[in-house]
């Protein structure tokens, strides 16, 4: 729920299930020594206590499908190939070429299965045949964001590079326009 607990683990549904233990001998019996205490009936073990369990079966497939088709959940908008293809042709012409040759793909998101395979298929229908399509990966996706950001956060020129919160009080966004768009 990342409130309490902020890790999570995947367990492979085909798996067999773990044992259960085997009950007592009538009388008590004696315990092996140094052998943990048995388990009460219904008491679940302290690491698995605050465990919860998330059955998937579609949503495995409709998760990443709403990246690509958002109308399939009733959201009006782009997707993931739709927005390249928007942001490209945003661009001067001459400059679209490369664009499309040098898509960056990152993300947890670009870790599903067949991600790239099916984003270079749907391109392939919306970008003009003429031009090549290319993806770079990046090497861990999940931190790739995180950690650019945390080299320009150290870099000499980060403090010219942004605006604080008092400076866009002051002035606004015509600060920002000046700055960043050179108007």
């Amino acid at each position: 729920d990342y409130v309490t607990s902020m890790r999570g683990t995947i367990r492979d549904p085909n798996a067999p299930a773990e044992p259960a233990a085997a009950p007592a001998a009538a009388g008590g019996g004696a315990r092996e020594e140094g052998a943990p205490p048995p388990q009460k009936k219904g008491r679940v073990p302290a690491d698995r206590a605050e465990e919860q369990a998330l059955s998937l079966s579609n949503e495995r497939i409709t998760v990443p499908e709403l990246l690509f088709h958002p109308s399939d959940i009733g959201l009006e908008q782009a997707g993931l190939p739709e927005c390249i293809v928007q942001a490209a042709e945003a661009c001067p012409p001459d400059m679209r070429e490369a664009l499309y040759a040098n898509i960056l793909v990152t993300g947890g998101s670009s870790r599903f299965p067949n991600f790239e395979e099916r984003l270079q298929r749907e391109l392939r229908a919306l970008v003009p045949s003429d031009l090549p399509i290319g993806f770079t990966a990046a090497s861990d996706p999940t931190l790739a964001a995180w950690r650019g950001g945390s080299i320009f956060a150290a870099a000499a020129e980060y403090d010219s590079a942004v605006v604080t919160k008092e400076q866009y009080r002051e002035e606004g966004h015509a600060l920002c326009r000046r700055r960043f768009a050179g108007a």
